[in-house]
């Protein structure tokens, strides 16, 4: 079996990455005005984009706490 991806998967793919980059570009844009320090930037843009995929921000705490703790 081969691992060699055709050009059309490598084309779908950097697609797939420019489509999520400039997603995440856009939540820090949105975030930007809210934002007085950069790690208030990154955790307001964080919070949008958990927001618009449904992600349970407290789900997310609670899977660092468990991470942490098994430490």
């Amino acid at each position: 079996m081969s691992n060699k991806m055709t050009q059309t998967e490598i084309n779908k793919r950097i697609k797939q990455v420019t489509v999520e980059a400039e997603f995440r570009f856009k939540c820090m844009e949105l975030a930007t005005p809210f934002s007085k320090k950069t790690s208030d930037l990154i955790e307001n843009a964080t919070a949008i984009y958990n927001y618009a995929f449904h992600i349970n921000p407290e789900a997310i705490k609670k899977s660092q706490e468990d991470a942490n703790s098994s430490k």
